[in-house]
Formats: structure tokens, sequence, C-alpha cells
């Protein structure tokens, strides 16, 4: 995953924003590349994931073809999380991706249950740790 200070929209492209400190939002990274920009066919090099951080808070972006919407939608509901059109606003320090608001969309939770502090981290790893064994399996 590249570091970036900025990313500049593609015509054609979608870009998919999520804090990688909300649940689902690993899982859904890493099934959206797996299931259907697999590492080693040709539709890999469709898939870019860049890594962000706002207000200090760690966030990915990944840039798909425009016309792979409905796989995001799909997707997102299976890992409980919805789409939402735009990007995180956080006041004056905009965050840096510069598209129009119909090629940027920003994945929230659906479930919003309070859990502690330490439930939640634990739902976190957890949730790490599926994936690592996921990633082991292809």
């Amino acid at each position: 995953m590249d570091t970036v200070d900025a990313v500049d929209a593609k015509k054609g492209s979608i870009y998919i924003i999520a804090n990688l400190h909300r649940l689902g939002a690993l899982k859904f990274a890493v099934y959206l590349e797996y299931t259907n920009y697999a590492p080693d066919t040709e539709l890999y090099g469709k898939y870019n994931i860049f890594y962000i951080e706002y207000h200090g808070v760690p966030h990915y972006i990944i840039e798909i073809p425009a016309s792979d919407i409905d796989k995001v939608y799909t997707l997102a509901a299976s890992c409980n999380l919805t789409v939402v059109n735009g990007k995180p606003y956080g006041g004056a320090d905009d965050f840096k991706l510069n598209c129009s608001g119909d090629a940027c969309i920003t994945l929230e939770s659906i479930d919003l249950k309070e859990y502690s502090e330490d439930k939640y981290a634990r739902l976190l790893r957890a949730e790490k740790k599926q994936i690592e064994d996921y990633i082991k399996t292809r």
C-alpha cells in the first residue's frame, strides 16, 4: 500500500475511502482485491490502494474502474458497511482526495453498537486475524 499526501482522481475511476479503525474496512479492502482483482491476474492492475492519514487517523483510498461500482455496494453490505457519497469532512482541513462528489465514496458502519474501547480493539484484532488467515489460503 503506497503512502501518499494526496490523490488526484482519474476519469473513469471511483475512489473508495475507509477509516482503518472501522470494523469491516480491512475485510472490505482485502475481499474486494482477492475476489475481483486478484494478484497474478490481468485485472490486478485495475485495483490500486493508497494509505493516507487524516486528522491522525489511518485511512485507505481504493481506486477501481467506475464500471465496477455495483461490486462495491454488494461487498460493503456483506461487511456490515454502507456507502456514502463524498469524502470525509473535517472542517477546514480537507481530505486529500481531489475528486468530484460522484467519483468518491466513503464506507461507514451500518451497525452503530456502542462497544467499550477494549471490546472494540478485540473485534478489530479478530478481524485482522481473520483476514490474515484468509490471505494465507489464497
